[in-house]
């Protein structure tokens, strides 16, 4: 049926040696690596490695989307070491304070730029129908749409 669709119409004679060319495994079943085997004329071997088509948009946006993860898991940090805590008046350790809420005030700003970047070559990669991996986009986004979960509250310490 698949080869009627193809306009590869064979008769019974020439279909039945076509299946003994392309039953590798003698079950009497073609199955779809069988097919392109065949059909393509390459190697098994050929056929499985070959490149998934990733695009260089997919592969900026899946490395911010790792750096925004570790900048989470920093900001995380930053946060649970003063959550709770009373916040000090004076001294080193109102230094200290003063130190890491700049630094988590920074982190945030990236990670807010780190975001729109992300999603842009994200959307860029989509929109590109050249080889782009479907499976791929679509897990970076839920990542992504993971990490603006995290990034909207802007609670402050206290």
């Amino acid at each position: 049926r698949l080869l009627e669709k193809q306009g590869t119409v064979l008769t019974v004679i020439e279909m039945r040696n076509a299946l003994k060319e392309i039953d590798v495994d003698t079950d009497n079943r073609m199955s779809l690596i069988e097919y392109a085997v065949w059909r393509y004329k390459v190697d098994v071997n050929e056929l499985m490695t070959r490149p998934q088509g990733i695009s260089k948009e997919l592969e900026a946006a899946e490395e911010k989307i790792n750096q925004i993860q570790a900048d989470i898991k920093k900001i995380r940090k930053y946060k649970n070491k003063w959550d709770g805590k009373k916040i000090p008046d004076s001294g080193p350790k109102k230094m200290i304070y003063d130190q890491d809420m700049n630094y988590l005030s920074l982190s945030e700003k990236n990670l807010a730029e780190n975001l729109d970047f992300a999603m842009k070559k994200l959307n860029a990669a989509q929109n590109n129908k050249d080889l782009v991996a479907a499976g791929k986009t679509w897990w970076l986004k839920r990542e992504l749409a993971e990490a603006k979960k995290y990034a909207a509250p802007k609670k402050k310490i206290l």
